[in-house]
């Protein structure tokens, strides 16, 4: 099932999200990694493959003739697919007809038919910058579980954040400094094999603005701060401090699609399989690398696996052969389980959005914890 949320920003007093009809809804706060916080307003539930079915009914809404039989001009530029900060995604219209845009050189005003993508930077993420000044405070931490703890998120996070360590590094003393830049040499060591997957601009998060045009990248303040969707469920109001990246959404040409994401101990594939909101079709390319591992206690001892899993998780399947623990994807609800490992590329043989989850033996769900988690990261090439 895939929900979509109302989104907050945090706030000393709580958060808050306006809905269509202009109603403010509040909710407790509570931590996530950019400091920001999700109230669990569902305004919908749809089965995975209807993210699909929205983009195919914008194109639809698109494409119709007025009664005369006249076909009405297409006006793709209001068609984006938002992705929010707590991994939710969105597909539908932005509701502007301009966009500013403040630089160091005068205010550009951004049509929104010349306006291709946008990503708020690390200053428009609120409390991004006092969450990790409290990680890396933590990783100096006398409790170990502390420090653990301080450490896992901070790797989460990924390579993106290394210049932003780096810069906290420069600054610290001692063992402090020396476990944060071992921290950091582990974190770009581990992802030195994925790194034809990214972009090198998009690999560094950046303090400001980014705003995609038609001619030409601007780097700024984007105004206004918060942004309005329209879907087929309804209006949501959102916080720039939110948003990670919207794209304009092209119906003709579709696009290769690279994302990164964390496939974690709880996502099995007997229970909750991790959505991506990638949609591919029949002939699509599909390359795959992963890292990381989960474990599995038993008594006194711990066992752990990659993503090709491990003999001490048991079989996840025996025809085919994939042993639990093993990284596995689907292509629809209904398809077929695809072993995909720390390595690898297949073409899509049916239509459907991408799932990924762990391979477990069926005894063991339900009986153990998995804690750990996967980092993957997943390109999609467009077939003909």
């Amino acid at each position: 099932m895939i929900r979509l949320l109302a989104f907050f920003s945090s706030r000393k007093a709580g958060c808050g999200c306006r809905g269509a009809d202009g109603r403010l809804f509040r909710a407790a706060r509570f931590g996530v990694a950019w400091g920001c916080c999700v109230a669990a307003i569902s305004v919908a539930s749809v089965q995975a493959e209807e993210a699909t079915e929205a983009a195919t009914t914008v194109a639809a809404a698109t494409n119709a003739a007025d009664v005369s039989g006249t076909k009405v001009p297409r006006d793709e530029s209001r068609f984006i697919r938002a992705n929010f900060s707590d991994g939710t995604i969105l597909i539908g219209e932005l509701l502007l007809d301009e966009l500013e845009v403040e630089t160091e050189f005068g205010t550009l005003i951004v049509p929104r038919k010349q306006l291709l993508g946008l990503s708020p930077g690390l200053d428009s993420r609120s409390g991004f910058d006092e969450r990790v000044d409290e990680l890396v405070a933590a990783l100096a931490s006398s409790d170990r579980t502390v420090a653990a703890a301080a450490e896992r998120e901070l790797t989460r996070l990924g390579p993106s954040l290394s210049s932003e360590l780096a810069r906290r590094a420069d600054e610290l003393e001692g063992d402090h400094a020396k476990r944060l830049r071992s921290l950091i040499d582990r974190i770009e060591e581990a992802e030195s094999d994925l790194d034809a997957f990214d972009e090198q601009e998009t690999r560094q998060l950046i303090r400001k603005d980014r705003v995609r045009t038609t001619r030409f990248t601007i780097v700024g303040r984007i105004l206004p701060r918060e942004l309005r969707f329209k879907s087929r469920y309804g209006e949501i109001e959102a916080d720039l401090a939110d948003v990670v990246v919207v794209e304009r959404q092209t119906m003709d040409e579709r696009e290769d699609v690279a994302r990164s994401f964390s496939v974690t101990g709880q996502n099995l594939v007997q229970t909750q399989m991790k959505k991506t909101g990638v949609s591919v079709r029949k002939g699509d390319r599909i390359v795959v690398r992963a890292s990381g591992m989960i474990r599995r206690s038993a008594g006194t001892s711990t066992y752990v696996s990659s993503p090709d899993g491990s003999t001490r998780f048991g079989n996840h399947s025996t025809n085919p052969q994939i042993l639990g623990g093993t990284l596995v994807a689907k292509i629809g609800t209904r398809g077929k389980e695809i072993k995909v490992g720390s390595n690898a590329s297949f073409i899509a043989k049916e239509d459907g959005v991408l799932t990924f989850g762990v391979g477990m033996r069926p005894d063991y769900v339900g009986r153990y914890s998995f804690p750990g988690e996967y980092k993957v990261k997943l390109r999609v090439v467009r077939g003909d």
